[in-house]
C-alpha cells in the first residue's frame, strides 16, 4: 500500500526562519508554515508543518513564483508527485519529489509552467531554492523522520518500500502578495 503526504494550504500559527544564504547567513526573516500529513499504511495520520517559501523570491523580488529557485509548484488534483527517498553527505534524509510526465525521478513540473529539478522535503530551515522544510526543529524533524520509519521508509532504501505519492495543494494567493 502507498504512502501518502499531503501539503496543504492552510497555514499553521508557527511561524519559521528562512535565510538569504546557506549555514544561516544574510538576512534573516519569518515566513509562515503549512499543515502538512503522512498517511500511512495502517490508517495512522501523523500532522507536521512545512515552509513553502522560496530565498530567492523573498530576498531577491524574483516575480516568477514557480520560476528556476522559486517555490515549488502544486501537483495536479488528478496526478500527484512521486516520492523517492533521498540521501547526501549533507542531507541524510530526504524526500524527493518528481513528475511522472517528466520522465526521471527528479524533474517536477505540476501546474508550473518551468520543468524543476531537486525539489525535497527535507530538514532544517536555511535558504531553499523551492524545497518544503519541516518546521519545529530538530524536534520537528525527528518525529518526521520517525513517522516515516514507522511506515517502512528506512536509510538506505529498500526495494520494498511502499510507493509514495506527495500532494502539493495550492496556497491562497494573499499568501504569496506579502513578498511581490
Amino acid at each position: 500500500m502507498p504512502v501518502h503526504i499531503v501539503i496543504t494550504g492552510t497555514l499553521t500559527t508557527k511561524v519559521s526562519y528562512l535565510y538569504e544564504k546557506i549555514c544561516k547567513g544574510g538576512r534573516k526573516v519569518s515566513v509562515p508554515t503549512y499543515h502538512a500529513n503522512i498517511q500511512g499504511l495502517r490508517g495512522s495520520l501523523f500532522h507536521f508543518a512545512v515552509t513553502r517559501d522560496a530565498s530567492d523570491v523573498v530576498f531577491n523580488n524574483i516575480r516568477d513564483r514557480y520560476g528556476v529557485n522559486g517555490e515549488c509548484p502544486p501537483s495536479t488534483e488528478s496526478k500527484p508527485y512521486r516520492g523517492h527517498l533521498h540521501q547526501t553527505k549533507k542531507l541524510p534524509f530526504g524526500i524527493r519529489l518528481s513528475d511522472q510526465e517528466c520522465g526521471k525521478t527528479r524533474y517536477l513540473q505540476g501546474t508550473g509552467d518551468t520543468v524543476r529539478d531537486g525539489i525535497l522535503i527535507h530538514h532544517g530551515i536555511t535558504r531553499t531554492e523551492g524545497c518544503f522544510t519541516v518546521a519545529g526543529g530538530r524536534r520537528g524533524f525527528e518525529a518526521f523522520k520517525a513517522a516515516l520509519e514507522e511506515v517502512g521508509m528506512n536509510m538506505p532504501p529498500r526495494l520494498d518500500i511502499p510507493l509514495i505519492y506527495v500532494h502539493v495543494e495550492p496556497r491562497p494567493k494573499s499568501h504569496h502578495t506579502r513578498w511581490l
